[in-house]
């Protein structure tokens, strides 16, 4: 099986206005919080996967899935760290990564993978439609039972091509309530939920107790400013998008 991408698509996305946007590279940084401007914020909810709309970007930090993949579609594992088909490419079984908490604390784990998939089902998540039923094995191992052989559907577990794969803690929906969840996200991710301002900013901070490789960053701000005119380097007006150095977000 091929190493483990651990890089966010919206990382990539992040980094790429900078390196696009004032035309020069300047030493990187550690620590701090990073700050990015954006034209507009999220228009459905970052923390319940059946209710997201375009908020793919915002959650990114803050929830994974079951598998990731690179910019060419190659998949790899994330919350799953192996999986293996049977039943003529119709059964696949997952074997979950274990020591991952949610930011709440909680195990994450199959019983918790089940209720995310019951709750994608019930709501028709895109690839969701070819999932006859869903097994808990053992506390580590999670099964998925086809209808069908679709050559397309495992990308449906990238959580950047469909919101299937997302995974949030079933106990902080249970105790707080789908709509208190859709604007405080609680998930495995890097960064954790901190602050949400509706068409002002958002802001995440570092997961310390992560269970990959940890965040370079303190946090990251996304700042919504509606009017393009402001989205300029102060020194070279009309030529970029950001306000700081790059920075690696991870150690």
């Amino acid at each position: 099986m091929k190493k483990l991408v651990l890089v966010p698509l919206i990382i990539i996305f992040t980094l790429g206005l900078i390196l696009t946007g004032c035309g020069e590279e300047e030493e990187a940084q550690s620590g701090g919080v990073w700050r990015i401007i954006m034209t507009e914020g999220p228009s459905g909810s970052i923390g319940v996967p059946g209710n997201m709309m375009a908020s793919l970007y915002w959650a990114e930090p803050m929830l994974e899935s079951l598998l990731t993949a690179d910019s060419e579609g190659n998949i790899y594992p994330s919350l799953a760290t192996d999986w293996e088909w049977t039943n003529n490419h119709t059964t696949v079984t997952f074997t979950l990564r274990k020591g991952v908490k949610f930011h709440d604390g909680t195990d994450f784990n199959a019983d918790a993978v089940k209720w995310n998939w019951d709750q994608a089902m019930a709501k028709g998540l895109g690839g969701a439609q070819f999932v006859a039923s869903t097994e808990v094995i053992d506390d580590y191992t999670f099964r998925v039972n086809l209808t069908e052989f679709q050559s397309t559907w495992f990308i449906s577990l990238v959580k950047m091509e469909t919101n299937l794969g997302w995974i949030i803690s079933p106990t902080a929906v249970q105790e707080h309530g789908e709509e208190y969840i859709d604007w405080h996200p609680v998930g495995t991710g890097p960064f954790k939920f901190k602050d949400y301002a509706r068409d002002n900013y958002l802001e995440v901070e570092r997961n310390d107790d992560y269970w990959g490789e940890k965040p370079y960053l303190d946090g990251i701000k996304f700042i919504f400013i509606a009017d393009p005119i402001q989205l300029r380097c102060p020194s070279k007006p009309g030529k970029g998008t950001h306000f700081l150095p790059r920075v690696r977000w991870r150690k």
